[in-house]
């Protein structure tokens, strides 16, 4: 298998041909499957073909009648045998390392779609709004294509727009490098786009097309509900803007009806699936269509007006930069993920609402209005988060007396570390600790000696520090800071790992403890999953496998009555919710400073689980869990690994690093 398929369809293009080849065989650093198809070219091309095709074992050419640019980009799909593929018209050409950038920046970011620069605004929103992206920006993971048959529609015009539509259905996280150029040549003499500009008569078939062959793979793929927004995104820019608009003063009343007619069905048919809180991001454009009175014989309907374009106010989304790369996520709860098998698929939302299309269009939320489950549940959860923090607080500003460390477990000692730009907050998570049923014997915050010993010398940890914790500046490496220097320092004791975000209930450690004293060997987590393979048994996420903690504390965070805990090698416990580790629970080789950042340096959690799986030291969650939204500290998240591990899918990228470094597979 090739790391990139390249396909060219070529149709009388031969004063293009040579810098568009040239470009694609002279790129570096990836595998390159370079497919040319030449859909029935009458002048020079195919002899430019043959010419390249005989001379590089890397060009697979195809010959065929003419039939249009989509069937010859089929044509390509069909046979392409890579990781990635990606279009190049023959008029068109690659910049300088062109598709190692964007094969090396999707790899990494664990991306399904990597464009290159193309115009910002596809990527200010969020991702369940981009209808459909340019045919220059699809460098498309193949398997994404070849999973759910998805081609290119027969049809002669804006085929690669509901191409793009379909492949983005199927998509959890698309990104835009600036690092790679596409060079375009925008509507050549002869080109199909120029070509179509006046054929005005074809728009009705055109759209009807597009859309037959849009409901036909919804259907078969069960997409109204998760796509319903994109869809109607794409008959607001992709049909109405670059479709209608530029032919609607050339139309006559029956083209209008009839395009107009096909529009609404599919437009009050994506409505219907729409909650009430995404009919207030739906465009302008498309309530206006929704309200349009068909059966009169005129249309006040014109798609050109500048009322119709009034500004989409979309919800904050989760879209972030690291570079030169932005990357493109979903905003809405509805859109959250599990992982499947080699790649992440969506899970839709469960009693979402059917509601018919209204006649007003969506008003913005006042204070009378009704809101979605999923509003109420996320206020609640800030609800919750609030009181928690608050009862922490208060416990710590009416403490008086010794802290109850001398009457700690002796053989237990609770290790944190921490950033300087949360020296303000730790105090809290650390507060919390002392406020455990079960306490510890020691509690050591490790901080990076290029921390200046003048930024602990705050009041709250100058209590903290009256009262039995004890600061250590150390080398800095990483997360990985809060266990390793524990490891040398209590190599013979009990240490609980704990987050400095977290403000903890008070029977954290007490959960931990107690499921010590019944499974002394094993590692503890209060919050587990198992590690889960693909087909072929690659490893995948650390969020990908079945939760061992009671399924109803993945939300609810309550502890669970009936339970029956049992050890387990492919047991991976988060860190996040505290972890206990046993002595001699990993192996000798968990202070390799240098394997651990070239490997893992920002997942502390999957070097320390790979360090128990070679010491052959099983895992037992407790019947406690802890919910991050509901415990974690406010304000501790503008610098988070979460951003990193979870926003990139580096917890994947890491995961499969070391277990193929280290070989884990042979201990399991």
């Amino acid at each position: 298998m090739h790391n990139v398929a390249v396909v060219t369809p070529v149709f009388n293009t031969q004063d293009f041909l040579h810098q568009c080849i040239g470009s694609v065989l002279s790129q570096s650093g990836v595998s390159i499957q370079f497919i040319l198809v030449d859909d029935g070219s009458t002048d020079n091309s195919p002899s430019i073909l043959r010419h390249y095709s005989e001379r590089d074992e890397r060009i697979k050419l195809i010959t065929k009648e003419n039939e249009g640019q989509g069937i010859a980009r089929n044509v390509g799909i069909r046979i392409a045998d890579a990781e990635y593929i990606y279009f190049v018209d023959s008029d068109d050409y690659l910049g300088d390392g062109a598709l190692k950038t964007l094969y090396q920046q999707a790899k990494d970011a664990s991306l399904d779609i990597c464009s290159p620069g193309v115009p910002g605004h596809y990527f200010e929103k969020p991702l369940e709004h981009i209808a459909c992206l340019p045919c220059k920006s699809q460098f498309i993971r193949l398997s994404i294509i070849k999973e759910h048959n998805i081609l290119q529609p027969s049809v002669s015009s804006g085929q690669d727009g509901v191409f793009s539509h379909l492949v983005l259905t199927h998509c959890e996280r698309i990104g835009m490098t600036s690092d790679a150029q596409y060079h375009y040549t925008h509507a050549r003499p002869g080109s199909t786009f120029s070509m179509h500009l006046k054929r005005h008569d074809l728009i009705p078939s055109i759209i009807d097309e597009h859309y037959s062959a849009i409901e036909q793979h919804y259907d078969a793929h069960a997409l109204w509900e998760r796509n319903a927004l994109r869809l109607l995104n794409f008959v607001s820019d992709e049909t109405l803007r670059n479709r209608v608009a530029p032919h609607y003063d050339h139309l006559n009343e029956s083209q209008k009806r009839e395009i107009f007619l096909r529009l609404q069905g599919v437009t009050r048919r994506a409505f219907a699936k729409l909650s009430n809180s995404q009919k207030r991001t739906i465009p302008p454009i498309v309530n206006q269509l929704l309200e349009l009175d068909t059966t009169g014989p005129h249309f006040t309907f014109d798609p050109n007006d500048s009322n119709t374009a009034a500004k989409v106010h979309y919800p904050k989304n989760e879209n972030f930069s690291r570079g030169n790369l932005t990357v493109c996520k979903y905003s809405d709860p509805m859109y959250e993920v599990s992982t499947g098998n080699s790649r992440t698929t969506a899970v839709s939302q469960a009693g979402s609402e059917n509601l018919s299309p209204s006649k007003d269009p969506a008003p913005a939320p006042h204070a009378s209005q009704s809101y979605d489950t999923k509003e109420i549940l996320s206020k609640l959860d800030f609800i919750v988060n609030t009181i928690n923090n608050s009862t922490v607080q208060l416990k710590s500003a009416i403490r008086n007396g010794p802290s109850g460390l001398r009457s700690g477990e002796s053989e237990l000692i609770a290790s944190v570390t921490t950033l300087a730009s949360r020296l303000p907050l730790v105090h809290l998570a650390i507060e919390s600790i002392f406020a455990q049923t079960i306490k510890p014997s020691q509690i050591v915050l490790w901080l990076s000696d290029e921390i200046s010993s003048n930024a602990v010398e705050t009041p709250e940890l100058r209590s903290l520090q009256d009262r039995g914790l004890q600061i250590r500046f150390v080398k800095d490496v990483g997360p990985h800071t809060k266990l390793i220097y524990a490891l040398q320092e209590f190599g013979d004791q009990c240490i609980v790992t704990f987050d400095d975000d977290i403000m903890y209930p008070i029977n954290m450690i007490q959960a931990l403890w107690l499921q010590h004293k019944s499974f002394p060997k094993a590692i503890i987590g209060n919050w587990a999953r198992e590690l889960a393979f693909d087909e072929f048994g690659k490893v995948l996420g650390v969020r990908s496998g079945r939760l061992l903690t009671p399924a109803n504390l993945d939300t609810d965070i309550e502890q669970a009555v009936r339970y029956s805990p049992a050890p387990t090698m492919i047991g991976f416990p988060y860190g996040t919710s505290g972890v206990l580790y046993p002595p001699g629970s990993l192996n000798s080789r968990v202070f390799e400073v240098e394997t651990f950042r070239d490997l893992c340096p920002k997942e502390d959690d999957i070097w320390f689980r790979a360090m128990g799986i070679m010491q052959g030291t099983p895992v037992v969650p407790t019947n406690l869990g802890i919910n991050p939204k509901h415990h974690c500290i406010t304000g501790s998240q503008y610098e988070a690994l979460r951003h990193d591990n979870h926003g990139q899918q580096q917890n994947l990228i890491q995961m499969q690093r070391v277990f193929e470094a280290l070989d884990l597979y042979k201990y399991l």
